[in-house]
């Protein structure tokens, strides 16, 4: 990924922190995932996350006025730029394409979305983010 301090393509996701969650711009405490590219498999990662985004969307589900989903996010903050760059902190980096692909997150939100009866109306360009 790009640094968006050297603009060089040296941004690297760090071996283990936290994955966030947020579907139509929604976080929760409980949409968080943690992760350790060093000891788990990308399935095992894929499984974790896949539970969490069905936990999120039960209770997304039990919501009396929600809107079609329109957009999830997956996004990290634990990053590093093997250049050295100091990157504030609070600056997300999404992990989609880089952690998980992008196809088997469009499947799962369509496979989790009819197991809830959840409308999806995601942009055309949802994989091309």
């Amino acid at each position: 990924m790009y640094c968006p301090k050297c603009f060089d393509l040296s941004l690297c996701v760090s071996e283990s922190g936290v994955l966030h969650i947020s579907v139509n711009d929604i976080q929760r405490d409980t949409a968080q995932v943690l992760f350790n590219t060093g000891r788990e498999t990308k399935e095992k990662l894929a499984e974790n996350i896949l539970k969490t985004i069905d936990d999120f969307f039960s209770w997304y589900a039990g919501l009396q006025n929600h809107e079609p989903i329109h957009s999830v996010r997956i996004f990290t903050r634990s990053y590093h730029c093997q250049n050295g760059c100091t990157l504030p902190s609070s600056t997300p980096f999404d992990v989609v394409g880089v952690l998980i692909s992008k196809k088997w997150l469009l499947g799962s939100i369509h496979q989790l979305a009819d197991k809830y009866g959840l409308a999806v109306n995601l942009p055309q360009n949802f994989l091309d983010e």
